[in-house]
C-alpha cells in the first residue's frame, strides 16, 4: 500500500475524479467524432483535386467506423470472461488497431502530396487523421498494459504465460 491509497483525501475524492475523467473522455470522443465527420463531409470533393493518389478520406472513414465498433463491442465482450479469453480479445484488438494505424501512417507520411491537404477545406480531415493515428498508438499501449495486468500472478488467480 502506498501513501496515496491510504490517504483520506484520495479516498474522499476518488469517485469525483473518476466521474470527471469519464465525462472528459466521453466529451473528447464525441467532439473528435463530430470533427472527423465534418472533415469527411467538407473534404470529399477537394481531396482528389489536391492529392489524387491518397486514400486519406477512406482511412479516416474506416478508422472512425472500426474504432466505434471496437469501443462498443469490447466492453461487452470482456464482461464475465476468463482472463485467457480477455487476453486473446485484447491481442485481436491490438492487431486490428496496428493495421489501421499502419495504414494511417502510410497515408499521412508516406504519400507525398498529403502535405498539400493541410489547408482549406481538407485541413480538418488532415488534423483529425493525425490525431487518430496518435489515439490508435495510445490504444495499443493501453491494451498492452491490459495484457500485463491480466497476466499478473496474484493469490486468487492463475498466472498466464504470454510468449513474446
Amino acid at each position: 500500500m502506498t501513501y496515496f491509497e491510504n490517504s483520506p483525501l484520495c479516498r474522499k475524492f476518488i469517485g469525483s475524479f473518476m466521474i470527471l475523467g469519464i465525462i472528459s473522455v466521453v466529451c473528447a470522443s464525441i467532439s473528435f467524432i463530430i470533427f472527423t465527420i465534418i472533415g469527411l463531409v467538407d473534404s470529399k470533393p477537394y481531396i482528389y483535386d489536391k492529392c489524387h493518389n491518397s486514400f486519406l478520406w477512406y482511412y479516416s472513414l474506416t478508422a472512425l467506423v472500426v474504432s466505434t465498433i471496437i469501443g462498443t463491442i469490447a466492453p461487452k465482450f470482456h464482461k464475465n470472461k476468463t482472463n485467457s479469453i480477455k487476453i486473446c480479445a485484447i491481442i485481436i484488438e491490438i492487431l486490428i488497431t496496428t493495421c489501421i494505424m499502419s495504414w494511417g501512417i502510410h497515408e499521412i507520411w508516406g504519400v507525398s502530396c498529403v502535405g498539400n491537404l493541410n489547408e482549406g477545406n481538407t485541413r480538418i480531415l488532415y488534423i483529425t487523421s493525425n490525431i487518430m493515428v496518435i489515439l490508435e498508438l495510445g490504444s495499443i499501449i493501453i491494451n498492452i498494459g491490459g495484457i500485463c495486468y491480466l497476466s499478473r500472478k496474484n493469490d486468487n488467480s492463475e498466472s498466464y504465460y504470454i510468449p513474446a
